[in-house]
């Protein structure tokens, strides 16, 4: 069950804590120490490390004697930037920030990397294979309204998940759901349950996330484009993030184009991260066609259509479960109207079950520029989290 301490202030677990967190500004790393937790070679573990106060011991390999806060503030006065987590709700997929190194030792003992301690399932021709072997990604944790780390402070206290978890301080380089990565890693060998455990986390004092806000204007040479990130050497080394923009005057035809381009670049060299302040997410162009059919849907997201003419048509379709089937009867509600200030009150005079409704189809003649479409984010605030958008006539 997860708990939340969150009324506790990181403050009060790094304050007496701090003290074994060791910093070298030279070689840009921290060390600090912990417990092995003993789990025997073959359980299922989701954490290499967690915080004092965490209840997943049972699911880690080590125990930190340090509040994950701690730990975050030595990594900041050695200057190792910080850098982004993975976050849905922002489009945010991959964890972004500079590369780093992680090793741990008994006590006494040799540093050794994270694939000397845990071992991992997956063949070596799967997805991600080998990741333990590679440097893994410094995002310093989701942070609360004060800049302290939730890590500190709410389950599960997570100082290295091995799965995309955006409290945690430190993230596997790539994309790890969780429930598609639960039960890969395993301790490589049982450690004494209590034996004293060193951590070092090293940063090379360059690598760093480069983010770039990719603007496609009306007519663009996509070719060339593609072609521009090859030679590029943040993608060479996997440190290149790009948000898709576009001009006003771009069709939603061309923006299709775009969003497809980049799709093909995807991936552990060049990441698609994020949107672009004011912008859609470059997926939102890329919905599943079969999402066009009503029936077929497992439910029924808000609708806006646009016209030729650049009319407006809010869409509610109310799902009537009263009936004897196992589907509902779809009653669509069509609402026309002309500013982009009535969309918002529209949908809040709607019925308890759109309450719940956070997702918005958009459909659209591939001329409409983005001028036309773009408005509808700034209308319906952090109402609407998810757009989709489809070509009116590009069945």
């Amino acid at each position: 069950m997860k708990k939340s301490l969150i009324a506790l202030p990181a403050a009060l677990f790094s304050a007496s804590l701090a003290a074994s967190v060791m910093v070298d500004g030279a070689s840009r790393s921290v060390t600090f120490t912990g417990k092995a937790t003993g789990l025997a070679a073959g359980e299922t573990i989701e954490f290499f490390a967690v915080g004092p106060i965490s209840d997943h011991d049972y699911e880690s390999l080590i125990v930190t004697d340090d509040s994950p806060s701690a730990i975050a503030a030595a990594m900041d006065s050695v200057g190792v930037p910080r850098g982004c987590s993975p976050d849905p709700s922002k489009a945010a997929i991959w964890p972004q920030g500079p590369r780093v190194t992680i090793e741990a030792r008994l006590k006494g003992g040799e540093f050794m990397p994270a694939e000397a301690w845990v071992n991992d399932a997956m063949p070596i021709e799967g997805e991600g294979a080998g990741i333990l072997r590679t440097e893994s990604r410094w995002t310093g944790g989701s942070r609360d309204g004060a800049g302290e780390c939730i890590a500190s402070t709410n389950m599960p206290c997570a100082v290295w998940a091995l799965y995309n978890h955006s409290p945690s301080l430190v993230q596997l380089d790539g994309i790890f759901e969780q429930s598609v990565t639960y039960g890969r890693f395993s301790p490589k060998s049982k450690l004494p349950n209590g034996a004293e455990m060193e951590v070092r986390i090293r940063w090379d004092g360059s690598s760093n996330a480069s983010v770039r806000d990719v603007c496609i204007s009306k007519g663009e040479d996509l070719k060339a484009l593609v072609g521009s990130f090859r030679d590029d050497p943040s993608s060479a080394n996997g440190d290149l993030f790009v948000r898709l923009k576009f001009a006003l005057d771009v069709p939603l035809g061309e923006a299709v184009l775009a969003a497809r381009a980049f799709d093909i670049l995807d991936g552990p060299a060049l990441k698609m991260n994020g949107c672009a302040d004011g912008e859609f997410f470059y997926k939102a162009f890329l919905p599943n066609e079969g999402w066009r059919d009503r029936p077929g849907r497992i439910f029924q997201p808000f609708e806006l259509h646009i016209g030729e003419d650049g009319s407006r048509k809010f869409i509610y379709v109310e799902e009537d479960w009263s009936g004897e089937g196992l589907d509902p009867i779809l009653r669509p509600r069509e609402m026309p109207f002309l500013e982009w200030s009535e969309l918002k009150p529209l949908i809040g005079g709607l019925d308890a079950a759109a309450e719940k409704i956070t997702v918005m189809f958009i459909f659209a003649p591939s001329s409409t520029p983005m001028s036309a479409i773009r408005p509808v984010l700034g209308a319906l605030g952090d109402r609407v989290t998810t757009f989709y958008i489809f070509e009116s006539d590009g069945r």
